[in-house]
């Protein structure tokens, strides 16, 4: 739960595209990024919750 809560928001994603990579990376890649990680959690905690 800690990737979702901390991969909702493209803002977040961009800051850690910015801190982590500096623009190693286009801002959409991340952003993508961002959205597998936060599904893949969604999936893994309603798994567990099942």
């Amino acid at each position: 739960m800690a990737i979702h809560a901390d991969c909702t928001t493209p803002a977040k994603c961009n800051a850690f595209n910015l801190l982590i990579y500096k623009g190693f990376n286009s801002y959409q890649y991340w952003h993508n990024r961002c959205n597998y990680l936060r599904m893949l959690a969604i999936q893994v905690h309603t798994e567990l919750m099942t």
